[in-house]
């Protein structure tokens, strides 16, 4: 990079942050920061968040009030044109029998009208794809359109032989955002349904690791555009990305080596390919039964699906077992036991990382929400393993 090119990249990060702190004043004073999806923790819950809102925004008779204005932009925008959305009708989990490997199971949200129409949309936003899953639901509504919804769009693997033809992939980090900027202008007069839209755009936002803030978004472009000079240093910020990456893990490295020396632990990991699928960190202690470990894994790649828990590598007792996962029930509530885990959870709070997390391990409160709950894991271990002696 030549030395112009490294000032004028200078000058552009010193700008963005300028307009960084106006947009994140702007947003405090505003309140544009408040969602209440996030501040739950409910943001990536298929059944529980995103269907229920997708469908009452979908449905005709919808407490929105709008009627189907909504559904009408949803089958433009995806070019389907043999559906009747005046007389429409939006079930959620919709049963259409017992699983087999051809047909069974239930259907996220199903879209049918009085002409034998069927929209069914599959959606996925970490859950793992079932067997043979789009040919069962193609076998149920043979000429029904199947839509595979996935934050980037990925397609199904549970495809049938033959490409069932009204299969789409779509992707909420663009169809779903694009529509419900469509809904958000159709509900311009009415405040409560439209402001509830952008709360739930910013949730999808957050979670396609998108910047929910248009006008800065804008402002940055601009500056990035102004002459050549601007876009090469633009490019030259881009490409440093992986190195400032790289440095902020090292510390994050270093941090979490402190804490397991504060609290008598050894620490395997995290090794350079960290955020990658399988990943992890963990700690152990002389005092616990090998392989016992507090661990921190990534279950997707590009630090995606962050589960923490109790790792074994399904060598204890399952009777032992059973009792780890019941004292982590204690405090965590329901947790999942599999081969190598006694007991985990995702860890909702940083379950995908994105900007905010890699400023929160560098400069902010990441390493401490880690460390509670790594005291509340040991504290578990501990009074299992008492118990066991008693």
């Amino acid at each position: 990079m030549s030395t112009s090119t490294t000032h004028k990249a200078l000058e552009l990060l010193q700008l963005t942050q300028t307009i960084c702190h106006y947009e994140a004043e702007l947003e405090r004073e505003t309140g544009g920061n408040f969602n209440l999806m996030q501040i739950l923790g409910v943001g990536h819950y298929e059944v529980k968040t995103h269907s229920p809102i997708l469908a009452e925004l979908l449905n005709p008779k919808g407490s929105h009030g709008q009627g189907a204005a909504f559904l009408d932009l949803f089958i433009d925008q995806l070019e389907i044109t043999d559906f009747d959305t005046t007389t429409a009708r939006v079930d959620q989990e919709y049963h259409i029998g017992p699983v087999t490997k051809t047909s069974g199971g239930r259907i996220d949200i199903l879209l049918r009208d009085a002409k034998g129409g069927c929209i069914m949309i599959e959606n996925k936003i970490y859950a793992e794809e079932q067997q043979n899953q789009i040919l069962r639901y193609h076998n149920a509504f043979k000429e029904g359109h199947i839509l595979f919804l996935t934050l980037d769009g990925s397609p199904p693997v549970s495809i049938a032989k033959t490409h069932p033809d009204k299969l789409q992939s779509i992707a909420y980090a663009t169809h779903i955002i694009d529509w419900l900027e469509a809904c958000r202008k159709e509900a311009t007069t009415v405040p409560t349904v439209r402001e509830s839209i952008t709360q739930y755009i910013h949730l999808i936002k957050a979670l396609t690791n998108q910047n929910t803030n248009s006008r800065m978004s804008q402002k940055i472009t601009a500056a990035a555009l102004q002459n050549p000079e601007s876009l090469q240093a633009f490019f030259a910020v881009r490409n440093a990305e992986s190195d400032v990456k790289r440095d902020i893990l090292n510390t994050f490295r270093e941090k979490l080596t402190l804490l397991a020396e504060k609290h008598k632990l050894h620490l395997s990991g995290p090794e350079d390919d960290f955020g990658a699928v399988y990943s992890s960190a963990s700690f152990h202690s002389d005092n616990w039964p090998t392989p016992l470990c507090i661990c921190f894994e990534f279950q997707g790649s590009n630090f995606s699906n962050l589960i923490f828990g109790l790792s074994d590598q399904g060598k204890l007792e399952q009777a032992v077992r059973n009792t780890f996962r019941e004292s982590f029930n204690k405090t965590y509530g329901n947790s999942k036991q599999t081969g190598y885990w006694p007991a985990w959870n995702y860890w909702s709070r940083h379950r995908n990382w994105n900007a905010d997390t890699f400023q929160a391990i560098q400069f902010g409160h990441f390493v401490d929400d880690l460390e509670h709950e790594l005291i509340q894991m040991i504290d578990i271990i501990n009074t299992v393993l008492k118990g066991q002696q008693s």
